[in-house]
């Protein structure tokens, strides 16, 4: 019964995909960018939200609320850098089931050319608690579109890890 429950809060959560901005999803989790406006030379900043602490339910991307409402004011911010949510149902699947949506929503982003050259570009990744662990896990997957198919994640030089234990 448990599972049947789980399985009509993802299709809730498939159905309610009608978003004006852009998104690409898998069955139990999409990437949605925060704003209307292309990414064109911006740098995506992926923001991926923790565990669900009220049990099975919707995911809880509203923990960036205040961030993305500081990051919009400075205009400087959205001129560099593009926002999206990573949304998930932390409490139905594994963390490397997740880390592998994460992948298979930024390949869809790219495969399917919503923002231009998404797959081309460098991304940042700001996990607040589970979604560390969630982006950790995603990084060492291949990808399989843009000018880094075939590459690890976080293979590139330049990538660090801030956070602790």
């Amino acid at each position: 019964m448990r599972r049947l429950a789980a399985v009509a809060f993802i299709l809730a959560f498939s159905a309610s995909l009608a978003y004006s901005q852009t998104s690409e999803c898998v069955p139990f989790a999409c990437l949605k960018s925060v704003d209307a406006d292309s990414l064109g030379t911006r740098v995506p900043i992926i923001l991926i939200h923790g565990i669900n602490l009220g049990g099975i339910g919707e995911p809880q991307p509203e923990c960036w609320n205040n961030f993305v409402e500081y990051f919009n004011s400075y205009p400087s911010l959205n001129n560099s850098f593009k926002l999206y949510r990573f949304e998930y149902y932390s409490n139905l699947y594994s963390v490397a089931e997740l880390g592998t949506a994460m992948r298979d929503t930024i390949d869809l982003m790219d495969q399917n050319k919503h923002d231009t050259l998404f797959g081309d570009k460098e991304i940042i990744f700001l996990g607040h608690s589970m979604g560390g662990l969630v982006t950790r896990s995603a990084l060492p997957l291949k990808c399989g579109f843009g000018k880094y198919a075939g590459h690890v994640g976080g293979a590139s030089q330049k990538d660090n890890y801030f956070g602790h234990a």
